[in-house]
């Protein structure tokens, strides 16, 4: 097992305090109800708390996990899902639920009116261009994406690794890591 994911608890805020809950999801979770994984990384966690409470710290609050699933067999990454229903004291993997001939990472989920968003890392060759980066619309959130459309086309000189979508005064800013910072080559 090279990465898995783990939660922790801070006591007040306090991480010097925390309790780490290692691990939460391995690649043998996924293995077993899926496909061979080597490893389960990049988590992003969205809160959904049950109807009759506004609380999201409920303790019967579910949340739902995504992240990079490295397919053994195929060796690429497939965005998965997982959900805990008891505040994250645990969390059952459900499905993949983006694939692509390309690998994917990096999910990156973003909310607006109504629907739900994602990006992800991964083009359809990282070392060469053209650079593309997809927003994928969630149909019936959480178990169903589809492609909505480019987001960047060829716009960008090195691949839009590790991408991060944030509004600020009504406006979408797209963060990425360029690969060829530090680049000697």
């Amino acid at each position: 097992m090279i990465w898995s994911v783990a939660t922790y608890t801070a006591n007040n805020g306090i991480f010097s305090e925390s309790i780490v809950h290692n691990p939460r999801q391995t690649a043998a979770d996924v293995h077993r109800k899926s496909m061979p994984a080597l490893f389960i990384a990049d988590p992003f966690l969205i809160p959904r708390a049950p109807l009759n409470s506004v609380n999201i710290s409920d303790r019967t609050a579910t949340w739902y996990m995504f992240s990079e699933i490295l397919d053994a067999t195929e060796q690429k990454g497939k965005i998965g899902l997982h959900i805990s229903h008891n505040n994250m004291l645990s969390f059952k993997f459900k499905k993949i639920v983006i694939e692509e001939p390309w690998h994917l990472s990096f999910p990156y989920i973003v909310k607006e009116n109504g629907k739900y968003y994602m990006t992800t890392s991964g083009t359809s060759g990282i070392r060469s261009k053209p650079y593309f980066l997809w927003l994928y619309e969630a149909v019936a959130f959480p178990h169903n994406w589809k492609k909505s459309f480019r987001i960047l086309d060829g716009q960008t000189e090195s691949a839009p690794v590790d991408p991060a979508l944030v509004k600020h005064n009504s406006k979408w800013y797209l963060f990425i890591r360029d690969v060829n910072i530090g680049d000697t080559g």
